[in-house]
C-alpha cells in the first residue's frame, strides 16, 4: 500500500480502499429509515450534511463520501480524503447532495482549499461548491469538536455511500447503478482505541488516528465520524484493517476494547482526529474555537 499505511507491526496491514475487517454484526441501515424516525436528531443532520462524491479522473468513475461543515471566511467547505479525491480532481469531480425536499442533486466541485496525502503523510483533502449551487441543499453545516479526545467505548455514528444497488437494465445493456447513504450506529460502532499509543502507524504524520468498530466498505472513505452523543465530528474515516471476517461482539466486549490486542488493529476501522489537522482549517480561515 506504500509508505502512507505502512505500519511497525509486521502481523496486520491496512487497506485504505476497500474494507475488509468487521468488529461485531454487520448493522447498516439506509438513510430514509433513519431520517426522522430515531430519538437522535444528530442523525438527521448527519444525514443532510453527507454528500457522495463520484471522481471521473480516472479510467472508471471512482465513488466516495464527504461532509460538510458550513460556510467559513465566504467559502462553503466539504471535507473528504484524499484518495477520493486528489489535489488535481475537482473539476472531474461531480458532488451529490440531498435538497429541502430530501431529492438528490448533483453539482460540481469548485475549488481545492488543500490536500495532504502521501507527501503529507495525511489523507484529507478540503473543497468548495459555488454557493449559487448549494441554494437548495438541506444541510447547513455539521459542528466540528476540534479538540476531540478519544475514550474507549465513545458512541459514534457514520453515513456514506458505500453499498451499490442496480436498478434496472440487463447486463451491458444501459445498466444503471444507483448509490444510497447508509447510516451506523449500532452498539459496536464505537471507540475501540485511542490513537496509536497502542499501534504505532508509523507513516502518518498525525498521532491521533484512532480505531473505532463502526461498519465500513469501499465507498464510506471519506465519511464524518460523529460524536453520537453531541452531534459533532470527530473524526475522518480513511481505512480499516485488512483481516477478512469479523471479530465477535461478545470478544469486543469481553475482552479487547481498550486493551492492546492486536485484534483491535486487524479488525478495527480507522478516522483521523480533526483535532490532528484543524491547522490546516485555520489556516484558510475556519473558525476553531
Amino acid at each position: 500500500m506504500g509508505k502512507l499505511v505502512a505500519l511497525l507491526l509486521s502481523m496486520t496491514s491496512l487497506h485504505v480502499f476497500a474494507f475488509h475487517a468487521q468488529i461485531g454484526s454487520y448493522n447498516k441501515v439506509p438513510h430514509y429509515k433513519v431520517y426522522q424516525q430515531t430519538p437522535n436528531p444528530h442523525l438527521d443532520t448527519l444525514i443532510l450534511n453527507t454528500v457522495m462524491i463520484i471522481n471521473e479522473s480516472g479510467r472508471s468513475p471512482s465513488r466516495g463520501t464527504g461532509f460538510y461543515i458550513g460556510k467559513h471566511n465566504d467559502n462553503h467547505i466539504f471535507v473528504t480524503n484524499a484518495h477520493v479525491m486528489g489535489r488535481k480532481d475537482c473539476h472531474k469531480s461531480k458532488v451529490t447532495f440531498l435538497t429541502h425536499n430530501l431529492s438528490e442533486r448533483r453539482v460540481e466541485c469548485e475549488k481545492i482549499l488543500f490536500s495532504k496525502f502521501k507527501n503529507d503523510k495525511l489523507d484529507i483533502t478540503v473543497f468548495t461548491i459555488k454557493a449559487r449551487n448549494l441554494s437548495s441543499m438541506a444541510g447547513v453545516g455539521l459542528d466540528v469538536n476540534w479538540n476531540f479526545k478519544p475514550v474507549p467505548a465513545m458512541k459514534l455514528a457514520q453515513a456514506g455511500f458505500g453499498i451499490k444497488r442496480l436498478r434496472r437494465g440487463r447486463t451491458g445493456q444501459n445498466q444503471i447503478t444507483e448509490y444510497k447513504m447508509n447510516l451506523n450506529f449500532d452498539s459496536d460502532c464505537v471507540v475501540v482505541s485511542e490513537k496509536d499509543k497502542l499501534y504505532n502507524l508509523s507513516n502518518m504524520k498525525t498521532s491521533f488516528t484512532f480505531f473505532t468498530g463502526c461498519d465500513v466498505v469501499g465507498g464510506d472513505s471519506g465519511s464524518a465520524v460523529i460524536d453520537r452523543e453531541s452531534g459533532e465530528v470527530v473524526g475522518l474515516a480513511w481505512g480499516s484493517g485488512d483481516t477478512k471476517g469479523s471479530l465477535s461482539s461478545e470478544a469486543l466486549w469481553g475482552e479487547l476494547i481498550g486493551t492492546k490486542d492486536p485484534k483491535l488493529l486487524s479488525y478495527s476501522s480507522f478516522a483521523i482526529s480533526m483535532k490532528s489537522v484543524k491547522k490546516y482549517f485555520k489556516e484558510i480561515g475556519v473558525s476553531i474555537d
